[in-house]
């Protein structure tokens, strides 16, 4: 069966950003087809009237003045500035380059963004699964069959979703890369789900992560609140056994002050596990605080834990009446116009936290309602993994409503290049909102305090109005 061709931009990381004609950065740059180096427009046809050939200047590929003008317009130039594109907006489905992607103000300012490259490399990560299922040799026929088993895969199928992804790309430029993305990923994920993908593994029989895999789910009830630590353990569903380590008075920095829990690989396959933990109040039915992470396991090897998962007395608490007396006093504090009820909350040691993948949680604070807050931050990204970090605010418990909300990265020095998103957002308990891209893993040095510290400061208050600003 003949290969489909399927057309992708160029990756623009690798991508050297000077004209290899007049040496400084291109403005509306051109790439050759070949050997694809790039050049301004305005240095390609100058050159083309002083040699007198329509070729490319490294790799003598004929071309012409018409096909470059073309590439100037549609390809990878941004539309305002000139420059090499590099990122898109995710709401207007236009390509940006990196001035227009920092610009705090103008029609992307407030816009969710991601870099082209990110996304070429799902599309390419998930068009190399198709066709995995299609066919290929030794592992890849076992996943081929594991797939085909639990997706009902068929290669008919794959090699007609391949077909209708060339059809969606047939020039592979950013532009049109951005335009079809729903398209192309739609079809991806009809045939090949995202992240299909073996474990880490030595062994002869190498376990797999099905498609959407779910949590394996464990719950246990601590008896003994005053015991210094109780541990439990169980098995999940690929013969892996853990041991989970509950200290209800707190360990470490928790110590005496909130409820720290543990995570340990007793037995089973090493490897990169996401796993999360979710205290409930006294009816089992409700949860009180949820924490979620990453971390490299090895057998016997604890996780890094959550040493305050929640703090004691909110533990304790008892919840029953809390919805209502917080929906009351949200009612009654709409039109008072408070301040800001502000934290702040300081990430320790960053780039061995961005290195582990961490997702760190603030204390539970509490509002003018005395509704439970929380900031999460995802130090390696939430979408986009190693180009930014980001940040949530997530209500705990309380009552629904409207809010007005901000979330501020702290400049060490100068108080006006702090980084501050705020808004109006309608939260409904355990729901929460961020910014995946809060800000650029390049620039996050700037921002550091002390050894290797960032400070966050966030707030709420009852919205006056009830609308998204």
């Amino acid at each position: 069966m003949a290969q489909v061709e399927i057309k992708l931009p160029l990756e623009l990381d690798k991508v050297e950003i000077n004209c290899m004609i007049c040496l400084e950065e291109m403005s509306f740059p051109v790439f050759c087809r070949q050997c694809k180096q790039g050049t301004c427009f305005d240095c390609l046809v100058l050159w083309f009237g002083q040699s007198g050939k329509q070729e490319c200047p490294k790799c003598r590929l004929q071309t012409s003045i018409g096909t470059v003008a073309l590439e100037r317009k549609t390809q990878y130039s941004c539309p305002r500035e000139g420059h090499l594109v590099r990122y898109f907006c995710q709401q207007c489905d236009e390509c940006l380059c990196r001035e227009c992607y920092t610009a705090g103000e103008g029609p992307h300012g407030r816009h969710a963004k991601q870099a082209l490259d990110d996304l070429r490399r799902e599309i390419f990560d998930g068009i190399g699964r198709i066709r995995a299922v299609i066919g290929g040799g030794g592992d890849g026929d076992d996943l081929s069959r594991l797939l085909s088993t639990a997706c009902s895969f068929t290669p008919g199928g794959c090699q007609k979703a391949l077909s209708t992804i060339a059809g969606l790309l047939p020039c592979g430029n950013p532009q049109e890369m951005v335009r079809q993305r729903r398209a192309v990923l739609a079809e991806i994920e009809k045939v090949a789900p995202v992240k299909t993908v073996p474990k880490v593994t030595q062994g002869k029989n190498p376990a797999y992560i099905l498609p959407n895999e779910k949590f394996f789910e464990y719950r246990c009830q601590v008896k003994s609140p005053s015991a210094t630590f109780q541990s439990y353990t169980a098995e999940d569903l690929h013969g892996n056994r853990w041991e989970l380590t509950v200290y209800p008075q707190g360990f470490s920095d928790g110590q005496g002050r909130s409820v720290s829990v543990y995570l340990t690989l007793a037995a089973g396959q090493p490897g990169r596990y996401e796993y999360s933990y979710v205290m409930y109040e006294g009816s089992g039915l409700k949860p009180l605080a949820e924490y979620l992470a990453v971390d490299n396991f090895v057998v016997g090897s604890k996780s890094q834990g959550c040493q305050r998962l929640v703090q004691i007395d909110q533990a304790k608490r008892p919840m029953a009446a809390m919805g209502p007396k917080c929906a009351t006093g949200l009612i009654a504090n709409k039109n008072k116009n408070l301040p800001f009820k502000s934290f702040l909350y300081t990430v320790r040691d960053y780039p061995a936290q961005r290195n582990a993948d961490r997702i760190l949680f603030s204390n539970l604070m509490y509002d003018h309602q005395n509704m439970a807050w929380r900031l999460r931050v995802d130090c390696n990204g939430h979408q986009e993994k190693g180009q930014f970090c980001s940040a949530y605010l997530v209500l705990l418990n309380g009552a629904e409503g409207w809010f007005d909300i901000f979330i501020k990265l702290v400049h060490p020095t100068i108080p006006e290049l702090s980084i501050k998103r705020e808004l109006t957002h309608y939260f409904t308990v355990h729901s929460s909102w961020g910014v995946p891209h809060f800000i650029d893993q390049m620039q996050i040095n700037d921002f550091m305090i002390g050894p290797n510290q960032l400070k966050f400061e966030y707030g709420m208050r009852p919205a006056r109005f009830n609308q998204e600003r």
